[in-house]
């Protein structure tokens, strides 16, 4: 079963060009991704985590990213 990844983080409806031709943008990154991201600048901005390893900051910076989609969907 693959992971929740919350869906697109910036979804956007598809428009008409000046052709009439109806264009669908790419998704990007993941709502998962998204949240990883700002997960990591609050880490990146506490001195007391700077002795940290980076492998243990990605780490938590997806738990807390998984915790914040699960909670969203209930």
């Amino acid at each position: 079963m693959a992971k929740n990844d919350g869906g697109p983080a910036f979804p956007r409806t598809g428009w008409t060009a000046t052709n009439q031709e109806t264009m669908w943008p790419e998704d990007g990154m993941s709502l998962r991704d998204y949240l990883a991201g700002q997960a990591i600048a609050g880490m990146c901005a506490n001195p007391a985590l700077a002795s940290s390893s980076v492998d243990n900051w990605a780490r938590v910076a997806y738990q807390i990213s998984d915790a914040l989609i699960v909670e969203r969907e209930k």
